[in-house]
């Protein structure tokens, strides 16, 4: 396949020593950019590529990894993601376990507030936790 056929490419980008991050695209070397912001940098360089491919940068799969250009930093960034998605997910399982005895509490008359004390929430999200809806 082709880098002209291709929708899915892989990008690199690097934080280096000068505060700037650089981008590379493993199927298109004359693809590069660097900047100081890597949200601007991301866009920018879906932008190059889409418009050396002829492409929509809708239409783009891009694979992208991020690195601090040092393994150690990299592999403790990894690991503080991780933790802090396994805490969102715990966070939506507790809210979902929350819901139903929120109600219930709220159906027995409890206040709110006690009910979040309870549960450990307070008492606005055990209101949103409870409101009717329709």
């Amino acid at each position: 396949m082709t880098a002209a056929s291709n929708t899915t490419f892989h990008v690199r980008l690097v934080f280096g020593p000068t505060g700037r991050w650089s981008a590379k695209v493993d199927e298109l070397p004359q693809v590069n950019a660097v900047n100081r912001s890597l949200s601007q940098l991301e866009r920018h360089v879906a932008d190059a590529i889409a418009q050396s491919q002829g492409l929509a940068v809708e239409a783009l799969r891009l694979e992208v990894t991020r690195s601090l250009g040092d393994p150690d930093l990299d592999a403790r960034v990894t690991k503080a993601r991780e933790l802090r998605d396994a805490a969102d997910r715990l966070a939506e399982e507790a809210r979902t376990a929350a819901g139903p005895l929120a109600r219930i509490m709220v159906d027995r008359n409890m206040s709110v507030r006690d009910a979040g004390t309870l549960l450990g929430i307070s008492g606005s999200t055990v209101s949103t936790l409870t409101a009717k809806s329709g």
